[in-house]
């Protein structure tokens, strides 16, 4: 209920959020927003409205160069459903902004349709969501993860990695001193994306 009532919070005026919001990537030298509503909404017509709204306010203060990420969690009447893909349910959302970053539980048909469709112009500004966590897929947490990355290269898809303090947190690189964790960490990003 708290979630609900926020996010209904959010669109009581959301030209006036997405300015304030654009102005805090100023203020602290973001580039922009990944935007996540894990709640369910009044409508999908009030998200596409602040998507288009925070993607001009950060254009207009930050510049050509700022960046407004939806995250793939709402179907088209405001309800949290992942579609794993873009499809026409997501895609007013992706319209609206910068690019979308898709829930993990993808197959490959699914990404090579989501490709399809945002066009030869959009293709990379669909981010195919990597789990380093690993949980409801088919590849292994940590490096595991770059079966993941690999096949999503090989397609010339984009990645967005969630979770890369994986290593610090559980991975090798938990419990180590910085220089060691910094070790760990470059072993796994290098594993990730192999050229």
């Amino acid at each position: 209920k708290l979630g609900i009532r926020n996010g209904q919070k959010i669109f009581q005026d959301p030209e006036l959020l997405a300015e304030k919001l654009a102005r805090v990537c100023v203020e602290f030298g973001f580039h922009g927003w990944l935007v996540n509503f894990e709640s369910p909404v009044p409508s999908s017509q009030h998200v596409t409205k602040f998507l288009r709204f925070l993607t001009a306010a950060c254009k207009k203060h930050i510049g050509e160069n700022s960046v407004v990420i939806y995250y793939d969690s709402l179907d088209s009447r405001g309800s949290v459903r992942y579609q794993n893909c873009l499809n026409h349910v997501n895609k007013p959302y992706f319209d609206a902004c910068d690019g979308i970053f898709l829930n993990y539980w993808w197959n490959g048909d699914m990404i090579l349709s989501s490709l399809e469709l945002a066009g030869t112009s959009r293709r990379f500004d669909v981010y195919v969501g990597v789990d380093v966590f690993a949980r409801g897929v088919k590849y292994n947490a940590g490096t595991g993860c770059a079966v993941a990355t690999s096949f999503l290269q090989n397609l010339g898809a984009s990645a967005a990695i969630f979770a890369p303090g994986w290593v610090l947190e559980c991975g090798s690189g938990k419990n180590k001193s910085v220089d060691e964790a910094k070790i760990e960490d470059s072993i796994f990003w290098s594993m990730l994306f192999k050229s």
